[in-house]
């Protein structure tokens, strides 16, 4: 699955798609491998019995004594060659040379071939006379005398062909099958994923909404703990700075999980409006330094691009995009927003030691961190809620390394139209109105509004 996309729970009809797809193309492999292997066994095979089959009847025809192949009695056996069938003949002795049907002449014997015959055995070749293939064998049944048989293929190469026709039908007919079955496991799959899926969220909700009682209470009391810390004895100054931080991390814990719980529900309202991408992203830099302190970010941004977003969400996943970058970075953290098509790209890259190929799938997954080395910060939900966030605005949101070391984010977002701008302090809403952001971008959307 690509990072950032719906997963199979989130998109079932891609997924069903893809799983049949892949059942199709095993079936297809493996139905092709016993087609190509059975078609080379009775090919061989039938093959076989039938130059032994015509080595046979060449061998019978060669029986009779050498005072049958005497110039009075050479007519009357080759009208009995003619009256036996399935072979043509040609007889060279010293004095005649005679053929069983005009259709195969002398000259249809290759010069090379026939010099080539030993006394005492049967010669084989093939040679094609008159459009027609034929199993040529010859002879030397007495001194100066030489037989040629020559036997037709046309009905060993229909066989075969209609042996192959019968077999691809049965290729296919396989590869039908398969379908059926991929998107009948796809179906089931698909359900049961989603039951999953629904029963995480239930427990994501429910323990997020068990925890928030008391642990309200702790935080209350752990503040006021955090308060008194220096009047504490030295003993026990230190585990009440770690009781202090740890209820500090649980409350964000439980904030995260009840932020999915209400995302999962669709309970988080969702206002689109058009955004000045530059004022935007100031913005949202603004609030962060304030919250987080002094951090070198390089910002590199089209002051024209305009987007259809949510001002909230669009704070929300860069943020996390943001603490992410700076946590794990281990260096400067640069924004560089780009046209992308239809869509304005928005990467946040960082000079840390990036993301193992391995996990790039799975970057995105609740709980999920790169390494034991970041086990010590963040709940591995942040991400999860970028994504998430992202989607709900018609956005995309994918990972990938960058090629200098690091990672990068690159959050996608609609582009919002050109309109035409007044003097001064316009009205942008109305304005903007007659652009209206895209509808298959994002569930629900409000009325047009601009700002920065």
């Amino acid at each position: 699955m690509v990072p950032g996309t719906a997963s199979p729970a989130a998109d079932p009809r891609s997924f069903r798609r893809r799983l049949t797809l892949a059942f199709v193309l095993v079936g297809a492999a493996t139905g092709a491998v016993l087609v190509a292997a059975s078609l080379f066994t009775i090919t061989t095979y039938r093959n076989r019995s039938f130059v032994r089959a015509a080595r046979r009847e060449a061998e019978l025809g060669l029986l009779p004594g050498p005072a049958r192949f005497t110039a009075p009695r050479l007519d009357d056996l080759i009208v009995e060659y003619r009256t036996r069938g399935g072979f043509e003949t040609v007889v060279v002795t010293p004095a005649r040379t005679v053929t069983s049907s005009p259709a195969v002449p002398p000259s249809a014997v290759p010069a090379g071939f026939a010099d080539g015959v030993p006394s005492g055995a049967l010669a084989q070749t093939e040679t094609t006379v008159g459009g027609r293939r034929y199993l040529l064998l010859g002879g030397t049944p007495a001194a100066g005398v030489k037989v040629f048989f020559f036997v037709p293929m046309g009905d060993l190469r229909r066989g075969v062909r209609d042996f192959a026709v019968v077999l691809l039908g049965w290729w296919a007919l396989a590869v039908l099958a398969s379908a059926a079955f991929g998107n009948l496991v796809a179906r089931a799959r698909i359900k049961a994923l989603t039951e999953s899926r629904q029963r995480e969220r239930r427990f994501t909700a429910d323990v997020a909404h068990e925890l928030r009682t008391p642990l309200a209470a702790m935080v209350s009391a752990a503040g006021m703990l955090g308060e008194e810390i220096d009047t504490l004895p030295p003993s026990a100054r230190q585990p009440a700075a770690l009781l202090v931080k740890d209820v500090s991390r649980l409350s964000e814990l439980v904030q995260e999980l009840l932020e999915l719980a209400r995302l999962d529900a669709g309970q988080e309202s969702l206002h689109i409006e058009r955004l000045r991408l530059a004022e935007a992203l100031a913005a949202v830099l603004r609030a962060w330094d304030q919250g987080v302190g002094e951090q070198a970010i390089g910002l590199d941004v089209d002051p024209d691009l305009e987007v259809w977003a949510d001002r909230a969400r669009f704070r929300r996943v860069l943020s996390n995009l943001l603490s992410n970058a700076v946590r794990h970075g281990g260096g400067a953290v640069t924004i560089r927003a780009r046209r992308q098509g239809a869509d304005a790209a928005i990467d946040v890259g960082d000079r840390g030691p990036g993301l193992r190929p391995e996990n790039l799938e799975r970057i995105f997954d609740r709980f999920h961190k790169e390494d034991t080395a970041r086990s010590a910060a963040g709940s591995g939900l942040g991400l999860a809620i970028a994504l998430e966030h992202a989607r709900a605005q018609g956005g995309t949101l994918r990972a990938a390394n960058r090629a200098g070391g690091g990672a990068r984010f690159t959050f996608t977002l609609p582009l919002a139209g050109p309109t035409e701008r007044r003097d001064g302090a316009s009205d942008r809403a109305a304005e903007a109105s007659a652009t209206p952001p895209p509808s298959d971008r994002a569930a629900t959307r409000a009325t047009p509004q601009t700002g920065g």
